[in-house]
């Protein structure tokens, strides 16, 4: 009976957190009137005008904590990885972290400001 109550538990805080952060849902920071280009190239006054801190706070914080450092069971953003390494694990996800894919939510410009903003933290 007490690991039965362990895994409810367990479930419990795993569903709270897959829906805290998002559940793949994201707060929609993009803004299309000031778009210059409509692939994945992103200009120079893109990035300028995308706020990797805004994206950040909407997307990330509830799973990595506004330190980058973590929380619970997800893993900390501040660990010395690469640019190309955080942009590959948020473009496509890492399933067996909880990582949720966010190329179809983020355009690459979005991406790559957030990199940025987790690089600086």
């Amino acid at each position: 009976m007490k690991k039965i109550s362990l895994i409810l538990v367990a479930l419990f805080f795993a569903a709270t957190m897959f829906v805290a952060c998002g559940g793949g849902e994201t707060t929609d920071n993009h803004d299309t009137d000031t778009e210059e280009t409509t692939t994945d190239e992103t200009t120079t006054e893109d990035v300028v005008a995308i706020d990797g801190k805004a994206i950040y706070e909407g997307n990330c914080v509830a799973c990595h904590g506004a330190d980058g450092k973590g929380v619970a069971t997800f893993p900390s953003l501040v660990d010395g990885d690469k640019k190309e390494d955080i942009i590959s694990i948020t473009t496509n996800g890492n399933p067996e972290k909880g990582m949720t894919a966010y190329k179809d939510v983020l355009s690459a410009g979005e991406i790559s400001a957030v990199t940025d903003y987790i690089l600086g933290l």
